[in-house]
């Protein structure tokens, strides 16, 4: 019932419990969280401190102490649910899933709407392994709207099928260069001539559309202009994902060390392929509308030819969209 992933995970959430604990060969030596851990004899006193406690190694301990008694595991996972520490809260849901298997998805839904990364990472692998596949990618949708940790959507996002991810540091961003970078050519794309689409269900990305496709007919799509959002363009009421295509042509080979996209800023989140190659994300959750970035397309743009830029971007609140320009520069 639970993937590999899922269990290495909250081992590492069990031993986070325990995190601190060092030995002391006497009283003057002993660290404060040890001796109090060392001064836990029995179950109610477990009680007590997940109660009052408020260092949390202790309180990990003693939740602990609370979960592996067969007579009190029941008890733990239902304070556990409820604790002020993200960690507790992470394992008490693990080993909700791992005892009631499906039979805690009404628990489990309830809990994404904490927005802690750690409980937010069980319950993405949680979802990949819930059998029934419909209720898995709901799930997981659900999850990466309400939950705010890049870590946290990257994974879920893998789990329903969206399995792009790049690390792409830009030429001119890349710390190991000792030289100065010099910008050589400068090309801003057009504001109009972008073509968009909404992805109420979160699909586009899968095998059954590929709408990230160089050759997609997107004659269906609505024309849309960059540096201005969404919703002031006849989208007013509408969050979630949502996709730009666009083509253009660049003038023959401009020498230089690199060729970078760059985006003046996307609300919020953006993944960008490149003539049917991805080339990598901007995925800083809403933190990351106002934000520049760039992406390397050296090898994958095309010279004296039409080349086909796409977006998928998500927006969870307020305006959305790509808002500033976006331009082609070659550097040195």
């Amino acid at each position: 019932m639970t993937c590999r992933s899922l269990a290495v995970f909250a081992a590492g959430c069990i031993a986070a419990l325990v995190a601190g604990c060092a030995t002391g060969t006497s009283e003057s030596t002993t660290p404060p969280s040890m001796a109090k851990i060392q001064n836990i004899k029995t179950l109610d006193q477990c009680r007590q401190i997940l109660k009052t406690e408020n260092d949390e190694v202790v309180r990990r301990v003693a939740f602990r102490k609370l979960l592996f008694n067969q007579e009190t595991t029941d008890e733990a996972i239902s304070l556990g649910l409820n604790d002020k520490d993200a960690k507790i809260r992470a394992s008490a849901i693990y080993e909700l899933y791992v005892q009631d298997g499906v039979k805690a998805f009404p628990q489990l839904k309830a809990m994404l709407d904490d927005p802690s990364p750690e409980v937010g990472l069980v319950l993405a692998e949680i979802g990949r392994s819930l059998p029934e596949r419909k209720q898995a990618v709901a799930f997981l949708q659900e999850l990466i709207v309400k939950n705010k940790s890049a870590d946290v959507r990257r994974n879920a996002s893998q789990a329903i099928g969206f399995a792009f991810y790049r690390e792409n540091i830009a030429y001119s961003m890349n710390l190991v260069h000792d030289h100065e970078i010099t910008l050589v050519k400068s090309i801003e794309l057009p504001f109009d001539g972008w073509k968009f689409m909404t992805d109420t269900s979160n699909t586009g990305h899968l095998d059954s559309n590929q709408w990230y496709r160089a050759d997609l007919d997107d004659s269906q799509w609505s024309p849309i202009a960059i540096n201005n959002t969404w919703e002031e363009q006849g989208f007013a009421t509408y969050d979630g994902f949502a996709w730009y295509r666009f083509k253009f042509t660049l003038p023959e080979k401009i020498d230089g060390a690199a060729t970078e996209l760059c985006f003046g800023a996307v609300d919020e989140c953006a993944w960008v392929w490149l003539n049917d190659s991805y080339i990598g994300q901007h995925d800083e959750g809403p933190n990351g509308w106002k934000t520049p970035f760039k992406l390397d397309i050296t090898k994958e743009v095309k010279w004296g030819a039409e080349n086909v830029l796409v977006v998928r971007v998500e927006d969870t609140e307020g305006a959305g969209g790509i808002w500033k320009p976006v331009t082609v520069e070659v550097v040195k």
